[in-house]
């Protein structure tokens, strides 16, 4: 499901915070036989771009994404973009299930 993700949680200065994902990429090890999975995302509230590693990502699910909108006390879908990316993400939801 990680590599279909389009907007996760990701660790960033000591906090999870949602995130579209920009890009993805790999880089090698130390170890020739693993390789190490990178995100290239956008922090939503702050407009902030980082690389994050995938270990330290999780795919953001339609509750977190309610749960982080009432907790803010108002809509994290302002207009019509968002709510078609909500229709999006609720069909990878319903999809991986």
């Amino acid at each position: 499901i990680m590599e279909d993700a389009k907007y996760v949680l990701c660790r960033w200065e000591k906090r999870l915070w949602p995130a579209k994902v920009l890009a993805r990429t790999e880089a090698s090890t130390k170890n020739k036989r693993k390789k190490e999975f990178f995100l290239d995302v956008q922090i939503l509230s702050l407009e902030e771009k980082i690389k994050v590693k995938s270990t330290d990502v999780e795919v953001l699910r339609k509750s977190q994404i309610e749960a982080i909108a009432s907790s803010l006390g108002k809509s994290v879908f302002p207009g019509d973009h968002w709510v078609s990316q909500s229709e999006s993400l609720r069909e990878q939801r319903d999809s991986a299930f």
